[in-house]
């Protein structure tokens, strides 16, 4: 399943289940809270009533949500005003028996809960005794049904106000009857109100009527949203697949990740991983290269290495065959067991040149600080007598070039190089070493190289077949791969009848 389908899902399951939550909060909790938030409500009403009273001693004026009577009983006299939902007027007492009974309900501590509680029994009993009342029944006819008085819950709410609340249940709904009681300095505040009580099962019905539109709703809001997220989310996810595989192209190109989320950072180490790996794999390609320059040396100079081992090796084969049969003049072997041993040492002098270039790749080396100068002097020492012997002229420039190197490796470059500039001299010719920009040179005239030898003349067993001195052509290919375990470079090349060779360090390996 692609990445986009399963969000949307997920995504779907989880608003579906937070609209389980909220469609059973509706059906189970909401209308209790609201019965609650009505009777609070109610309370709140009838108590600020009061309190507007005590402070100004005029009617509310606003309407409120259930019908009401306020009872102000003043504390001296008898004269009570009356405020409700539909008006408001003035009451005197003139009756004995009444003024008591108003005198006994003024005298009542109203901060003592259980006086309060006892308040209705006095009323009753001093009403038996009031016989003639100012208003007079002519006629009965009032149905009330069978209705059920539950316990009454009597309170205390704030500022000095007793709350009494009677729930009353009857066949036509059920109600609940207040009285709040209010202890004043000029006297006592009385609000009776009653309202129908708010039933559980009110909303209930109304929420299921509305369950089809509210799923309904809920269903497309789910689906639009898990859409959006699921688009939103997935795509940087899709598209880092897409540049993935791109980038298992060996010529895919680099795109930058903007953003500032997770996204952008797996973007960006998948740029910094696809870098290391292309850069590793240049690495990688241009050791193996080497691999197979060096590899293709070796098989070269294993070739050469055969060909001129062969030449000594079959002369000393036939000359001892000769001398075996006695064949001519070579039953004189006193005489020619010379050659052959001869022979054997130019075997011998090849083995010794071909060792070193054997080893190279075992060579260790140890890179320390070196000065040129000092060691040039020491190398040339070496010819001295050579170079007096064919009156060579020796110029060494201001050398104050100092470098890190191998100190042994270093020296038998320059060892052999001074050597070729000594031994292809000619009488009275001239060698100059001087500083060049990153290296050294050597410059020796009166000779020349074969330009189509020069290409290959750091190959083995190359040498110009027109020189008459002695060798087997390894000097310059044992200096060509010395000065690379060196991490250096060497160039040979003909100016006007001289040859130079330059040798080249590494910026980093040069001190100054």
């Amino acid at each position: 399943m692609r990445i986009t389908k399963k969000v949307g899902l997920y995504t779907a399951l989880m608003a579906a289940t937070i609209s389980i939550f909220i469609i059973g909060y509706f059906i189970f909790m909401l209308p209790g809270l609201y019965a609650s938030y009505t009777k609070e409500k109610y309370v709140d009403q009838l108590h600020n009533l009061q309190l507007h009273y005590r402070k100004s001693n005029t009617p509310y004026g606003k309407m409120l949500d259930l019908p009401y009577y306020t009872l102000h009983l003043p504390s001296d006299g008898y004269l009570i005003d009356i405020d409700s939902s539909y008006g408001s007027f003035s009451l005197e007492i003139t009756d004995g028996k009444a003024k008591r009974l108003f005198n006994k309900l003024r005298d009542t501590d109203f901060s003592d809960a259980s006086a309060y509680k006892g308040i209705p029994k006095e009323i009753q009993k001093e009403l038996k005794g009031v016989v003639n009342l100012p208003v007079q029944i002519k006629e009965s006819n009032f149905n009330s049904g069978e209705a059920s008085v539950e316990d009454t819950n009597i309170y205390y709410h704030q500022e000095n106000a007793f709350i009494s609340e009677t729930p009353v249940s009857t066949p036509q709904g059920d109600y609940i009857t207040y009285i709040i009681l209010t202890d004043t300095e000029d006297g006592v505040l009385i609000t009776l109100a009653t309202a129908m009580a708010p039933r559980l099962t009110e909303l209930t019905p109304i929420v299921l009527e509305s369950l089809p539109m509210i799923l309904s709703m809920v269903a497309i809001l789910v689906l639009l949203f898990a859409a959006v997220f699921a688009k939103k989310l997935a795509k940087p996810v899709e598209n880092l697949a897409i540049y993935a595989k791109d980038l298992e192209k060996s010529d895919a190109t680099l795109t930058s990740i903007d953003g500032k989320d997770e996204f952008t950072d797996l973007g960006n180490a998948l740029n910094s991983l696809y870098t290391q790996l292309k850069t590793s794999l240049s690495v990688v390609e241009a050791q193996n290269k080497e691999l197979l320059k060096q590899q293709k040396g070796q098989q070269l100079f294993i070739t050469a290495a055969s060909h001129q081992m062969k030449t000594p090796v079959a002369s000393s084969l036939l000359l001892l065959d000769s001398m075996i049969h006695e064949v001519g003049k070579y039953k004189d072997t006193k005489k020619y067991l010379p050659q052959v041993k001869e022979e054997l040492l130019k075997i011998r002098h090849l083995i010794d040149e071909m060792l070193p270039a054997i080893q190279i790749d075992q060579m260790d080396t140890d890179f320390v600080e070196i000065k040129l100068a000092p060691m040039i002097h020491h190398v040339l020492a070496q010819f001295n007598p050579e170079i007096e012997r064919k009156h060579l002229n020796i110029c060494i420039g201001t050398i104050s070039r100092v470098v890190i190197s191998d100190q042994k490796i270093l020296f038998r470059i320059l060892e052999t190089l001074v050597s070729n500039a000594v031994k292809y001299t000619p009488q009275m010719g001239n060698i100059s070493i001087n500083d060049i920009p990153e290296g050294l040179e050597i410059v020796n005239s009166g000779i020349t190289i074969q330009e189509a030898l020069l290409p290959h003349i750091f190959e083995p067993f190359i040498r110009d077949k027109a020189s008459t001195e002695k060798g087997h052509g390894l000097g310059l290919y044992l200096v060509d791969n010395y000065i690379h375990l060196l991490n250096g470079e060497i160039q040979i090349s003909n100016g006007e009848n001289k040859v130079i060779v330059s040798l080249y360090f590494k910026e980093e390996n040069i001190l100054c």
